[in-house]
C-alpha cells in the first residue's frame, strides 16, 4: 500500500514521459490509496487533455473509468487539522499537503514527483524511480 498524487494516477492513465516507471511502482505495489482530492484534480487534467484537444469525450470518459477503478474505495477523508498541521511545516500548499496527511496516517510512502515535497517530507515522499530501487 501506498499514497499516490494526481500526477502519478494521470502517468499511469495518460502516457507521459513518466509512465514507464509509474507502470512499474504499479506493478511492485498495486494498492494505491489517495486523498478524495484526487478526482477532482484528475479532472482538471482530463479538462486540460481536452480542452488542448489531445483527447476526446469518450477517450475523457475511459480515464475517469480507468482511474476510478485504480484508486477504488482507497479514497480517504483527511482530517482538516492535520491540514493545517502539514501546511505550517511546509511551503506546500493544502491540496498536496493532504497526500502526505494521509501517508502519515497509514504509516506509508507518499509516491510523487513534486520536487518541493520530496524535499520538505523526505522521511515520506519519493519518487518512483526511487521506490522501485531495491
Amino acid at each position: 500500500m501506498i499514497v499516490v498524487d494526481t500526477n502519478i494516477i494521470a502517468s499511469m492513465t495518460f502516457p507521459t514521459r513518466h509512465s514507464p516507471p509509474v507502470q512499474a511502482l504499479h506493478e511492485r505495489n498495486p494498492v494505491w490509496e489517495a486523498p478524495l482530492l484526487w478526482k477532482s484534480e484528475f479532472l482538471n487534467v482530463i479538462s486540460l487533455y481536452y480542452r488542448k484537444k489531445l483527447i476526446g469525450y469518450e477517450d475523457a470518459l475511459n480515464a475517469l473509468t480507468f482511474a476510478e477503478r485504480l484508486i477504488g474505495s482507497r479514497e480517504h477523508m483527511v482530517p482538516s487539522k492535520a491540514v493545517v498541521e502539514a501546511i505550517i511545516r511546509s511551503t506546500r500548499p493544502a491540496y498536496s499537503c493532504e497526500f502526505v496527511v494521509l501517508a502519515e496516517q497509514l504509516g506509508t510512502r507518499l509516491v510523487t514527483y513534486d520536487k518541493k515535497l520530496i524535499e520538505e517530507f523526505p522521511e515520506l515522499a519519493i519518487t518512483p524511480e526511487a521506490y522501485l530501487k531495491p
